[in-house]
């Protein structure tokens, strides 16, 4: 065996054992989930109206691997990116069940992840935002995942697409009524049961304290405002749309969706508790 091959093979050892262990003599991965922001506050009824376009993908190849180090300042080049996929993480409590169940057409089948060295994690999410991406850190390579070879990477570069719409509730039609929290944006939650519709965020694809910050008061909210996060302000009383600001009002009792001037009628979720 060349020296060169053998070269190559002991990298390449080392980089799956980096991956999939975080050590063998190499800093370990951080491991981020990345998705395209939305555009859109979210979707009403398009009875009346066409349909809104799809919303272009992001091609993980060279070009965005090569703009993503140097956001993120890294001397050894994009071969220290590393991607992979994993499934969708399965439900795990009654209520996310029950939603999982009502919208799983809109469910996403898998999740796009890209680790990167400790040391430059912290830069991550700027770095993704120079991308046209948003990148939600998870606590580690998920059960399931596959790590991609940098030899896919060429051939078939990952496609990161927008998480699904959160169902809030159903039109007079039977369509769903989807919001799609973009980062920025606030939206009140309210009613007796804001809380329990609060739980069904995760399994819409959303990391709660990543993707999303749930707010209970006034000065929760305030403390919670960042550029790439969406607030949810979860309002059980009926007291807090003064002081919040939102963008999108989800009335639970009265059953209305309320954005701007357009109020539309919904049938919330019959959710399991």
């Amino acid at each position: 065996m060349g020296t060169s091959v053998r070269a190559g093979v002991v990298s390449a050892v080392r980089r799956y054992h980096r991956q999939v262990h975080g050590g063998g003599g190499d800093q370990p991965l951080a491991w981020f989930r990345v998705h395209v922001p939305h555009p859109r506050l979210w979707r009403a009824p398009q009875h009346d109206a066409a349909e809104a376009p799809a919303v272009a993908p992001v091609v993980l190849d060279q070009p965005v691997r090569h703009r993503l180090v140097e956001g993120l300042r890294m001397g050894g080049g994009d071969d220290e990116l590393v991607t992979a996929s994993a499934p969708a993480p399965r439900a795990t409590s009654t209520v996310e069940r029950s939603y999982a169940g009502m919208a799983s057409l809109l469910r996403m089948s898998s999740h796009c992840l890209v680790g990167v060295p400790e040391e430059v994690a912290d830069r991550m999410r700027w770095a993704a935002t120079g991308c046209g991406l948003l990148a939600s850190r998870l606590d580690g390579l998920p059960v399931g995942a596959r790590v991609r070879t940098p030899a896919e990477d060429v051939r078939s570069p990952l496609q990161v697409t927008t998480l699904p719409g959160w169902v809030i509730g159903t039109d007079a039609y039977g369509e769903p009524v989807v919001l799609y929290l973009p980062p920025g944006t606030t939206t009140l939650l309210r009613g007796a049961t804001a809380e329990v519709v609060s739980l069904t965020i995760p399994p819409s694809g959303r990391v709660v304290g990543e993707d999303v910050i749930l707010s209970t008061t006034i000065a929760g909210w305030e403390a919670a405002w960042h550029p790439q996060l969406c607030r949810v302000v979860v309002d059980t009383d009926g007291d807090l749309e003064e002081g919040c600001l939102p963008d999108v009002v989800v009335d639970l009792t009265a059953g209305t969706v309320r954005s701007g001037g357009t109020t539309v009628g919904i049938t919330p979720l019959p959710l399991r508790t």
